[in-house]
């Protein structure tokens, strides 16, 4: 007899089983059915026989897990010898753990990467931390990427120059000479050439 398979009312299948008497056992007899995007949630499998007797069964189809992202945060501008953090939020919208690598880019430069283990439904925050001379980053207006296998967010941050303090006696104003035991001026000007206080 041909034992056919029956998925959501439709016949997709069907394997032949010899006769054979009632003491007889035939064995299991495998399908296989790759579930689709367009499957609904519940799929219902039934295999009937010849003779009319059937077996139902109900197998609930579970999302993938899929991590997405949101909130990124960045500080709109850093010193370029001073760590800034990078933080954003993950959500696992699937129905079944799972583990992504979350990697932090600065204008396409990969900086680093974090493995993150989510259960269905969970949320979880991601932190970075980035010194920009010690990556090479340079100064300027930087794209910031955190990326998971799913999802991307995006910011911006602008790298600036350090505080650089440049220091000269201004000799028009410091006393060239002094009568010994009184005191002598020298005035000394500071100028801050970097971009930060």
């Amino acid at each position: 007899q041909e034992i056919e398979l029956i998925i959501n009312g439709t016949a997709v299948d069907a394997e032949e089983v010899a006769n054979l008497s009632g003491t007889d056992d035939p064995g299991p007899v495998s399908y296989e059915y790759t579930i689709g995007d367009d499957d609904p949630n519940t799929i219902e499998f039934e295999v009937r026989s010849e003779d009319g007797n059937n077996g139902t069964a109900s197998v609930a189809v579970q999302e993938p897990a899929e991590f997405t992202l949101s909130a990124i945060d960045v500080p709109s501008e850093a010193a370029e010898d001073e760590p800034f953090d990078v933080n954003a939020t993950i959500l696992n919208e699937g129905d079944v753990t799972g583990t992504q690598a979350v990697t932090l880019s600065i204008d396409g430069q990969q900086i680093d990467t974090q493995n993150q283990s989510l259960n269905a439904g969970e949320t979880t925050n991601v932190s970075f931390t980035v010194n920009a001379s010690a990556e090479g980053i340079g100064t300027g207006i930087k794209g910031v990427d955190v990326a998971t296998d799913d999802d991307t967010v995006s910011g911006s941050i602008d790298i600036v120059n350090p505080a650089e303090f440049d220091v000269t006696i201004d000799e028009g104003e410091s006393d060239a000479s002094v009568v010994a035991g009184s005191e002598a001026t020298i005035v000394v000007d500071v100028a801050n050439l970097g971009d930060v206080s």
